[in-house]
């Protein structure tokens, strides 16, 4: 194909595909700089499409797209580099996929922030699912988080900046602030409130996960208990943000819950 200056060609992971009308794709990418792309694969619900093959959830290629009248442009051409078949083997590795990919679908920001979160996915998805996906989700999460700015020094206390001494500390309900002992009883005395108790463990392991790269991910290992808070975590901070990706991590946070 020659070069026109509607021409363009990413590298992206393909985050998604729905039909369009009776013939053609909606397919969903995620590209380190624009963020999430939409293009038309035309013909691909036709019998024999060359491109129907190539589109199937996660996968990482380049994809050429071309701009003409319509605000979405077309697919022109597909060569992917890595079809991360692996992903979609089992239900639980399939829904773990999911996840990531509803969050780089939601996501709406600057381009510093698109470039951290392609390679964080990326790093998700060529590991192996098969060794410690629950772990490796929870890792992608707590990186998530502190990307967005949605995770900080919960080693500390909220309020006063303290570190934590106490075993037990407790929380607000949306899990959003986390405050020592001194605090609580100043601030809430012998008034009936709402909170959660957090072991100062789970703030340690945020801390540890926070360092820790998603190829280490398996060397945490993470319990029940560890990932039913990280999934909780995440649930509370993104819900506001990134509602699909919380929608897609639910079943999860439940059957660690469940565990």
């Amino acid at each position: 194909m020659s070069w026109s200056p509607n021409v363009h060609t990413y590298d992206a992971v393909l985050v998604r595909t729905s039909p369009w009308g009776e013939r053609d794709r909606l397919t969903v990418l995620f590209e380190a700089t624009h963020g999430i792309l939409r293009a038309r694969a035309i013909s691909a619900l036709e019998s024999g499409s060359k491109l129907a093959p190539l589109l199937v959830a996660p996968a990482l290629g380049r994809f050429t797209l071309a701009r003409g009248r319509s605000p979405i442009p077309v697919l022109a051409n597909v060569e992917l580099t890595e079809r991360l078949a692996r992903w979609r083997a089992i239900g639980l590795s399939i829904r773990v996929a999911g996840v990531a990919l509803a969050v780089l679908e939601g996501l709406d920001a600057p381009e510093e922030t698109n470039r951290l979160f392609f390679q964080l996915s990326t790093d998700l998805l060529r590991s192996n699912p098969s060794v410690h996906p629950l772990s490796a989700l929870a890792v992608f999460l707590v990186h998530a988080l502190g990307i967005l700015g949605l995770l900080g020094g919960e080693t500390n206390c909220s309020l006063c900046g303290t570190a934590f001494t106490a075993d037990i500390i407790a929380a607000a309900p949306d899990l959003r602030t986390f405050i020592c002992a001194r605090c609580f009883n100043r601030l809430y005395g012998k008034a009936e409130v709402s909170v959660i108790l957090v072991n100062r463990e789970h703030l340690e392991l945020l801390h540890r996960m926070a360092i820790t790269p998603l190829s280490e991910s398996g060397r945490l290992e993470l319990d029940t208990d560890a990932l039913s808070f990280i999934f909780s975590l995440a649930c509370a901070r993104l819900d506001n943000i990134l509602p699909g990706a919380v929608s897609a991590l639910l079943p999860l946070t439940a059957a660690a819950c469940r565990t």
